[in-house]
C-alpha cells in the first residue's frame, strides 16, 4: 500500500488521475453551526454518503496506479462531468461536494486547485454520477529515501 508523501523521499511527475462515481450527484448544503461551532453538515445527510462514492473511486484509482496519498502534490487540473444531478441544483454546490471529497486523498488541500471545468450533463437516473480526470504533478515515492 502506497505511503504518505514525505517531501524528504519524494519527487514529482506530471501525471493524471481518471475515475467515474457512480449515483445521483448530491450538491453540498448550507452548513450549519451551533453557537461558536465551526459550520458543519450533519452525518446523516446525503451529501455524506455521496462524498464517500466519490471518494472511494478516487482511491481505487490511486491503489491501482500505486500512486501515494494525496497523490497531487502542486497545482490540479480538474475537469468533471456530473451526470444526472437534480434539475434545481446549483453546479457551485455540486462541485464543492466533489472537491471535498477528493481533499486528503488526490490532494491535500483544494486550494491546490488551479483549473476547474465542471458540466452538467441530463441523463437517467440509471446513468447518473461523474467523470472525473484531473492532471498535474504527482508525487513518486523513491526507494531508499532519493
Amino acid at each position: 500500500m502506497p505511503a504518505a508523501v514525505d517531501e524528504q523521499t519524494a519527487k514529482a511527475r506530471t501525471g493524471w488521475l481518471q475515475f467515474e462515481a457512480f449515483g445521483r450527484p448530491i450538491p453540498q448544503p448550507r452548513s450549519r453551526s451551533k453557537g461558536s461551532q465551526r459550520p458543519y453538515v450533519t452525518e446523516d445527510h446525503p451529501v455524506q454518503t455521496w462524498k464517500k462514492i466519490v471518494w472511494a473511486a478516487c482511491h481505487e484509482q490511486i491503489v491501482r496506479k500505486g500512486y501515494p496519498k494525496p497523490c497531487f502534490v502542486g497545482d490540479v487540473y480538474i475537469r468533471c462531468v456530473i451526470r444526472g444531478a437534480h434539475h434545481s441544483a446549483d453546479l457551485d454546490n455540486l462541485y464543492k461536494a466533489i472537491t471535498d471529497a477528493l481533499k486528503g486523498t488526490a490532494y491535500k488541500d483544494d486550494r491546490q486547485i488551479s483549473h476547474m471545468e465542471f458540466i452538467r450533463a441530463p441523463v437517467d437516473e440509471f446513468e447518473a454520477g461523474v467523470f472525473i480526470r484531473m492532471s498535474g504533478e504527482i508525487a513518486e515515492i523513491l526507494a531508499g529515501g532519493g
